[in-house]
């Protein structure tokens, strides 16, 4: 998937540095959710490539545990992609 995808990957990894660091920065909320929103696509569909083919097997129940780990390392590179579409407001 990095291999592939390696130019979306860099440019979301830099938008979801900088709004990690400041998650108060509406600028860096709002490239943070353009950019993701795309690479969360591209993560999707490598997430179906690579169950899609188990679920038809004989290791149909293994599908989700593989399904879980994939993304375990998704969020290993960005802790915050739950957040991407996600509308935050701060208590004043």
């Amino acid at each position: 998937m990095w291999e592939e995808n390696e130019t979306a990957l860099r440019k979301f990894q830099d938008a979801h540095d900088t709004y990690k660091a400041n998650q108060r920065n509406t600028g860096a909320k709002t490239a943070f959710d353009t950019v993701g929103k795309e690479v969360l696509e591209l993560i999707h569909t490598w997430d179906q490539r690579l169950c899609t083919q188990m679920e038809r097997g004989k290791n149909g129940v293994f599908s989700s545990k593989v399904s879980e780990k994939f993304w375990a390392e998704v969020k290993k590179d960005f802790p915050l992609i739950d957040l991407v579409g996600v509308e935050v407001s701060f208590a004043q």
